[in-house]
């Protein structure tokens, strides 16, 4: 599931085949170099999805309702500081989500469900798709920013994705807005996000993806407030792994 199929890997496989990724994303195969060796490159499309999906609306809960500090303050048994725990209904808020592919797509049926508005962007997507699942299509990457009470990514772990969020779109946000990312740590400026939640820019963070995995000690997201930080798991579940 996630070792890294590199040239140096390659190389030493003169006999290699094919390259089968037990997952979805394959950021961590050399496919440029494969598809020269004419050696073909897999996945496992759909295999995560639901998994995913889930996990993105259990962090969306745990976020909206001050779960894990509300867990730490029972046990504690201290509740006297219970009042500064203050939740928000999800109901009728906006969900938006960045990447409409089968994650996206489950993940806004997981969420209208509930009661809450969609609204997505990807340019890859016929307009047909949006409408009959009945979300918001936006034209423009930065539109969903200003909107999105909740925003979640789904995107594959591309360059071109690097740092998609960055300290410019972390201040169109809502200081009310949370960031949830499932997909690959790339598509955040860490620095930019650890500022922002320090900072008040965004009301909080939940990531079961990072950059680095594990961090380093002196990561500033380790130390910034109102952010979860999960060792990515969202796909580690009996269905998916069968």
């Amino acid at each position: 599931r996630s070792c890294s199929v590199d040239a140096r890997f390659i190389e030493k496989a003169p006999n290699l085949k094919v390259i089968s990724q037990h997952g979805v994303g394959v950021d961590q195969i050399d496919v440029a170099l494969a598809s020269e060796r004419g050696i073909c490159v897999t996945n496992a499309p759909g295999s995560n999805t639901e998994s995913v999906a889930e996990f993105t609306i259990a962090f969306l809960l745990m976020l909206a309702k001050n779960m894990i500090p509300g867990i730490q303050m029972g046990k504690s048994g201290d509740f006297s500081k219970k009042a500064e725990l203050l939740g928000c209904d999800i109901q009728n808020k906006v969900l938006g989500i960045i990447g409409f592919g089968n994650i996206g797509k489950q993940t806004a049926c997981l969420a209208a469900a509930m009661g809450m508005q969609v609204a997505a962007y990807d340019p890859y997507v016929e307009d047909e798709v949006f409408r009959e699942m009945h979300v918001k299509r936006l034209n423009e990457l930065d539109d969903v920013f200003p909107i999105s009470d909740f925003l979640s990514l789904h995107l594959p772990g591309m360059d071109i994705y690097r740092g998609l969020i960055n300290e410019r779109r972390l201040k169109m946000m809502k200081p009310s807005a949370y960031l949830i990312n499932c997909a690959r740590g790339i598509l955040a400026d860490e620095t930019a996000l650890a500022e922002a939640l320090k900072n008040g820019i965004i009301a909080g963070a939940a990531l079961d993806v990072t950059q680095e995995e594990p961090l380093q000690e002196n990561h500033p997201l380790r130390s910034a407030p109102h952010v979860y930080i999960t060792p990515h798991i969202a796909a580690i579940t009996r269905e998916s792994m069968a």
